[in-house]
């Protein structure tokens, strides 16, 4: 293993905790599923259930829709499995990210990403 696998800590001011992800070389891979794609300034992100909590990708830099397969600005290669959704965790996620990074409200092009 190239890291830690230790997860970082942080508490939000309305009580919240936000982890960091492991490193890329400990989870090249994530499974997506629940998953939305939300575009602000900077580019498009995932936001979905990754099998532990709510997840925010970095900017997705490649797109392959015939694997359902993205890799992001980490060089992480996100799988987005199952039909679009909601998952709260997620979107708590982003709700921080946008405040803490003084986004105006990310546009949800999800439709953009559907198979089929």
């Amino acid at each position: 293993m190239s890291g830690t696998n230790e997860r970082k800590f942080a508490i939000t001011p309305d009580g919240g905790v936000v982890h960091s992800q492991p490193d890329i070389g400990d989870q090249p891979e994530v499974r997506l599923r629940h998953w939305r794609v939300f575009e602000s300034p900077d580019g498009r992100r995932f936001v979905g259930d990754d099998g532990y909590s709510g997840r925010l990708s970095t900017v997705i830099e490649t797109w392959r829709p015939e694997e359902a397969l993205a890799i992001t600005a980490s060089g992480r290669r996100y799988y987005l499995v199952g039909p679009s959704g909601y998952f709260r965790d997620a979107l708590w996620l982003l709700e921080r990210w946008v405040r803490f990074n003084g986004v105006e409200c990310p546009i949800d092009v999800t439709s953009e990403y559907h198979r089929g």
